[in-house]
């Protein structure tokens, strides 16, 4: 895998800012979906989806993030929900989907850990060059949470309105390998608007009896095979532009929701 140069990071910024970030978005976009039951999941394949856990107050377990059937995945951003009184992340780990293409380098843009306000963002780019983008179902990231508090906590890929002007500030956000937006968005912004499936974790009580239960599970490392699809963008220049150029996408919608 080639590394970037400073020349080469250079004239991508400059070709970024000259040419700008596509837009379009595709007509059929993934789904996402919350596990809190990775048993049967792998960095590129999907097993029984549960959607809630039982568990006592003081366990640590972990959850997964899916995406399925996604195109050209290269950079992506979503924000966790769930009751900070009942739940905290303690880690996290983004180099699954997207690093078990061996030409990836996966660039990990999330908050640190432990996060307990309840709104925890989880964000990644791939920044390999040229771009390896990656297209399948799998693991997106995987959370590790402690179970701090009692009670049930609804866990899902919220989003947030920052200045009460109605629109969303922060929420899921997938580009693909020339910046264009993946899937369905929420009208006028950028966001995904597409299939988000959420979930429930108790603690210290029972799951709803209409919920797919699963049982809580240890920490993992993740490692996985070889068979999501890449494909690479043409030309040098491009390749330039969509490796770093979603990088500074993400960095900069980071930075003015931050400054709202």
């Amino acid at each position: 895998m080639a590394v970037f140069s400073l020349g080469t990071a250079l004239c991508a910024i400059v070709l970024v800012l000259v040419a700008g970030a596509a837009t379009t978005a595709y007509a059929d976009g993934p789904v996402l979906a919350i596990d809190v039951d990775p048993a049967g999941n792998t960095p590129t394949s999907i097993g029984t989806i549960d959607t809630c856990v039982s568990l006592a107050k003081g366990d640590s377990f972990r959850v997964d993030v899916l995406i399925k059937d996604v195109k050209d995945l290269l950079a992506w951003e979503i924000y966790f929900q769930y009751d900070p009184a009942i739940l905290e992340v303690t880690q996290r780990d983004v180099r699954l989907f997207q690093q078990a293409n061996g030409d990836s380098s996966v660039y990990d843009l999330s908050e640190k850990v432990p996060d307990t306000d309840g709104f925890y963002r989880v964000s990644a780019a791939d920044t390999s060059y040229p771009p390896s983008a990656d297209s399948g179902s799998g693991v997106l990231t995987e959370l590790t949470l402690s179970a701090i508090g009692t009670g049930t906590s609804d866990v899902s890929l919220g989003s947030q309105d920052l200045d009460g002007d109605g629109k969303q500030d922060r929420g899921p956000f997938l580009r693909d390998a020339d910046t264009n937006v993946i899937g369905p968005t929420v009208p006028g912004t950028t966001f995904f608007g597409g299939e988000i499936h959420g979930a429930k974790v108790a603690v210290d009580e029972a799951c709803p009896p209409d919920s797919q239960v699963g049982h809580p599970s240890a920490g993992s490392d993740g490692a996985g095979g070889v068979d999501a699809l890449y494909l690479v963008a043409p030309g040098l220049a491009a390749a330039a532009v969509a490796v770093l150029g979603a990088v500074i996408l993400l960095s900069r919608r980071r930075a003015r929701a931050q400054s709202r």
